[in-house]
């Protein structure tokens, strides 16, 4: 496999080059700053172009004080079947190594599939510090590969099957039934109630899964799942109605049957717009591998470019 090794003021010239590659897509895109800090890690900083036309897809381009990254993503609408969507990223840590992703899932009819993958040969927190507490459980190893399986059919109005294998690190599959409650005459069409039910097996890994989620027109969302076995799971999400143009929304995880992923993960995100960007705070922490706990912060702006013109607040 490649590996590179640059030292970290490698990173440095290329933030006017990164500038000015900005201007001059400034009708098209979005400049995102973002910085994190972290009790395992030294502080981050990053300026990405988000959103840029290319070809028929988008792209995304970023250098930070850890990594530099690339991703490309397109839709695809196919009419009186479905839609394919797909993305991929590459970045490489002034460390060493490379990262890459990528992801590929469509719908057609009542059936929609997923494939999603990774390989890399350098650790995850050398491209982002608070990455290893994500909502969603990534590898954490220095070097691997893993492939994520996923498939849901619609059997019914109110009944889908579930299918969720996870391949590499450690293998393991979640089969599950979904139902949907159908709603009263007198009822809020907007509020969604749901009910799952399955099992989840694997290495070093088998028990009963059971999951509820509520949804309500005014935005409040909750959503439960647990793992019932030798090594009980449970995670939650909670997004709160929107407080005037505020968002709020927080998870946490605690699945300690997973070896090469951060068994206990938590956070917490705020959004709202700023001038005539968006702002965006986030809260992170959880536990290492080695059972160290750890915590950080992040903060992101979010700017339109080339509408200069806009006097909305």
């Amino acid at each position: 496999m490649l590996f590179l090794k640059y030292p970290n003021t490698m990173s440095r010239p290329l933030i006017p080059l990164f500038l000015a590659l900005s201007s001059s897509v400034a009708q098209a895109t979005d400049l995102q700053l973002s910085t994190q800090f972290s009790t395992s890690n030294r502080p981050f900083l990053e300026a990405a172009v988000t959103d840029l036309p290319t070809g028929p897809g988008q792209t995304r381009f970023g250098v930070s004080t850890h990594a530099i990254r690339a991703s490309y993503r397109q839709s695809l609408s196919l009419p009186a079947l479905g839609a394919v969507q797909g993305d991929a990223e590459l970045s490489h840590p002034w460390s060493g190594g490379l990262r890459l992703r990528g992801q590929l899932g469509g719908s057609v009819g009542p059936v929609a599939l997923g494939i999603g993958g990774e390989v890399f040969n350098a650790p995850l927190s050398t491209e982002a510090p608070l990455a290893p507490w994500q909502e969603e459980a990534h590898d954490l190893r220095p070097q691997g590969w893993n492939v994520n399986l996923d498939a849901r059919y619609r059997l019914s109005r109110f009944l889908t099957a579930h299918g969720h294998s996870e391949l590499g690190a450690q293998a393991n599959t979640l089969a599950e039934l979904e139902w949907r409650r159908a709603p009263a005459a007198d009822a809020d069409p907007d509020n969604v109630l749901l009910l799952r039910g399955g099992v989840r097996a694997g290495q070093d890994v088998l028990g009963l899964s059971t999951g509820v989620t509520y949804r309500t027109g005014s935005g409040l969302s909750l959503s439960a799942d647990a793992l019932l076995g030798a090594q009980p799971s449970l995670s939650a999400r909670l997004n709160l109605p929107p407080l005037g143009d505020t968002e709020l929304s927080a998870y946490a995880s605690y699945e300690p049957w997973r070896r090469f992923s951060a068994p206990l993960r938590y956070g917490a995100d705020l959004s709202r717009p700023l001038g005539r960007g968006q702002l965006g705070v986030s809260l992170r922490g959880g536990q290492g591998l080695d059972g160290q706990p750890g915590f950080g912060a992040a903060l992101q702006y979010s700017l339109p470019l080339g509408q200069q013109g806009d006097d909305t607040p």
